[in-house]
């Protein structure tokens, strides 16, 4: 009489089944009813040999297998390279639909602890699931009815690759290399991603899941041409290296940051596609771009919330086409100087606000950007430069921009910033050869206007508290709006006063008040009166130089209702 290893009786003949999968790790079941126990411990063995495994070289994943599965699973035999067509290279438990190759309904099992073969496939293979902790070679069409599940290395160079889900576990590694085939499958990546060209294009989207472990490394385009649509959800490292340029070609994709993930550019181009959703924004993100390398951060519409942060010396791009566009929760950019470039589409903080926190740049000489909203701060630094206009719009309503106390709006070049309105708590500085400022101002107590060079024209009229207009030597500030749409309206004990060696015109347009308490106070020769139209009474604390002009532009000289008192 004999025992399982469970302990239970039986008189049965036995039939001896070998379920060993490494030298000196053999069990011995016998064929009865009563082996279930057996293969039970069996496969606990693999599991636990898994996880202590997992500390000095690799985890293989058995856990996620079903036990059934894994009793009809094919185990590759040898320590050595080997191919996966040739039947020699297999162990075969019971239960299996074939013996030699594993088929279409077979579960295969690649784990050689102490060794480190690279198992080919060399010929199309279809088989139900696949569990390996070596080097798996795909050189020809890989169908995989369940998942592939990878915690050693996946080589695809050629052929097409279709899964039912691909799982690259912590220590796993896919390489994607030679001229691989079509991809049809999920991705869930925990380890390393190496892709050194562009997936062939499949009627099938998928979704990517780079974990916060995962780091997925491209030299190129991710997919080969626009018949290819993927979500790319990164919690991870995602990372562009090479000086070729990769993009997402179909209009359909999309890339989703998460809190806490990074986008490293080391070399040439990366353009992303749309980001996110309304109910499901992106969330957070640090941008690490080299040198001489680009970041082009959206292609169509994009939801953001969280914090966006920048390393580097490169270059972060909005470019014309992209819609950047707040969620409900705050949006805070946080550059460096001359790394976040805004050149052209819309950015939107209708639903929630956008604060940039560190440098911004609105530039360009070709297009247009566009501002929407009524919640975009800026508690740092805004260089507006090139020659093309920056337009404050909301559907009509007007977009409110608040320069917080402390920050700054640096006009240079020939730009202008157009429509809506600028609520100026700290510094507008004006450097550029002609520039303009045709939004309303709305200059808050202890605000200032610096003009450090060239010509600022100021046409869009606004609402002054006492505020300090500062002009350099050779440098012009110019009051040059229409006379009833656009005034300049001095509050309620309101005092404009003004300093330096430079010119401030009053050329055309209203400088009218809100109460008899209201003055302006500038140093001699600094105010000259061309044009223009003062209403209601206003005191004169300085010098007003009245001149004659022959600028078509200028206004006739008009005291309306009251006098300019002195």
């Amino acid at each position: 009489m004999r025992r399982d290893l469970s302990g239970e009786r039986f008189h049965r003949t036995p039939r001896r089944l070998v379920m060993g999968v490494s030298a000196g790790s053999t069990i011995l079941c016998f064929a009865t009813t009563f082996r279930s126990a057996c293969f039970n411990n069996w496969f606990m063995m693999l599991i636990d040999r898994s996880k202590q495994r997992n500390s000095r070289r690799r985890p293989l994943a058995l856990e996620k297998l079903d036990a059934r599965r894994v009793l009809a699973a094919f185990l590759w035999s040898s320590d050595v390279d080997g191919a996966w067509s040739d039947a020699g290279n297999w162990q075969v438990t019971e239960g299996t639909s074939v013996t030699g190759v594993p088929g279409s309904g077979d579960t295969v099992i690649i784990d050689r602890p102490g060794a480190d073969p690279v198992i080919t496939i060399d010929s199309v293979t279809t088989v139900d699931e696949i569990v390996t902790a070596e080097t798996l070679a795909v050189t020809d069409k890989l169908t995989v009815n369940r998942t592939l599940d990878v915690a050693g290395t996946l080589r695809w160079s050629n052929g097409d690759l279709f899964t039912n889900g691909l799982s690259i576990d912590a220590e796993g590694r896919f390489e994607i290399t030679g001229t691989p085939g079509s991809l049809s499958s999920s991705i869930r990546n925990e380890g390393t991603v190496d892709q050194s060209v562009s997936f062939a294009p499949t009627a099938r989207s998928i979704v990517i899941e780079n974990a916060a472990s995962g780091t997925w490394t491209t030299t190129n385009s991710l997919a080969s041409d626009a018949g290819f649509a993927m979500t790319f959800n990164n919690r991870g490292v995602f990372q562009k290296t090479g000086d070729a340029n990769a993009i997402f070609p179909n209009t359909n994709s999309k890339f989703t940051h998460f809190e806490g993930s990074q986008i490293v550019v080391t070399g040439g181009t990366l353009s992303l596609p749309t980001s996110g959703t309304g109910s499901e924004p992106s969330t957070g993100s640090t941008f690490n771009v080299a040198a001489g390398a680009t970041l082009d951060l959206l292609e169509g519409i994009g939801h953001y919330t969280g914090t966006y942060t920048g390393v580097g010396d490169g270059r972060v791009e909005i470019a014309s086409g992209a819609s950047f566009q707040a969620g409900f929760s705050p949006t805070v950019l946080d550059f460096p100087e001359d790394m976040l470039h805004w050149t052209g589409g819309l950015v939107q903080a209708s639903n929630g606000t956008i604060e940039n926190q560190g440098f911004m740049h609105w530039s360009g000489d070709d297009g247009s950007r566009s501002l929407r909203g009524r919640m975009f701060v800026n508690t740092e630094t805004i260089v507006h430069e090139g020659s093309s206009e920056s337009l404050l719009d909301a559907g009509g309503q007007g977009t409110l921009m608040t320069n917080a106390s402390g920050a700054v709006i640096q006009l240079r070049d020939t730009g202008s910033l157009v429509g809506g309105k600028l609520v100026n708590e700290g510094v507008v500085e004006s450097n550029g050869e002609s520039t303009e400022l045709d939004s309303k101002l709305f200059a808050e107590l202890g605000s200032r206007v610096e003009v450090t060079s060239g010509t600022l024209n100021l046409t869009g009229g606004g609402s002054f508290a006492s505020t300090e207009l500062v002009v350099a030597n050779a440098a012009e500030l110019v009051f040059n709006a229409s006379a009833f749409n656009d005034p300049v309206i001095l509050r309620d004990g309101a005092v404009i006063s003004g300093s330096g060696d430079g010119k401030i015109e009053f050329r055309k347009g209203r400088f009218d008040s809100t109460s008899n308490n209201a003055a302006i106070d500038f140093q001699p020769g600094l105010f000259q009166w061309s044009g223009g139209e003062f209403v209601r009474n206003i005191r004169n604390l300085g010098e007003v130089t009245v001149v004659a002009t022959d600028s078509p532009d200028a206004g006739p000289l008009a005291v309306v209702t009251s006098s300019l008192n002195n």
